[in-house]
């Protein structure tokens, strides 16, 4: 598949450059190099797989790859993870919807996780997300 997003293959450089490098990627992802060239050059999209190991080895997050939008990197600080949550309640409130208790849970959990623990946590819901097919 041919795409034409300047901003989006720039981005995927982006990965290779916070990886030290396009061979250094290759060896973190377990995407072949040749593959990786293809991202690079606009010629192909990575699948969800790909993309959540792009993320996991540079800490890149999933969103800002692929929109632009937001921090480059995965919750990087307490104020970053703070304004997420923020963000997910009010879109939540805007939609009229309501977190239910779980949601809470997890979300109350998350805000007082250790930094390691949240990471982990990130992970674990980038690779659940990737497996999932496609809606």
């Amino acid at each position: 598949m041919q795409f034409d997003d300047k901003a989006l293959v720039a981005r995927f450089r982006r990965c290779a450059d916070e990886a030290g490098g396009g061979n250094a990627l290759a060896h973190k992802t377990g995407i072949p190099r040749s593959t990786l060239e293809t991202y690079f050059t606009g010629a192909a999209t990575p699948k969800p797989a790909r993309l959540a190991a792009l993320c996991q080895a540079t800490g890149i997050n999933g969103h800002w790859l692929l929109t632009g939008e937001g921090p480059m990197k995965t919750l990087d600080s307490a104020a970053s993870l703070q304004n997420a949550i923020d963000t997910i309640q009010s879109v939540a409130r805007a939609i009229n919807v309501e977190l239910g208790s779980e949601q809470q849970v997890l979300l109350e959990a998350h805000r007082v996780a250790t930094p390691e623990v949240r990471d982990t946590l990130l992970k674990v819901a980038m690779i659940i997300l990737a497996a999932q097919p496609s809606r």
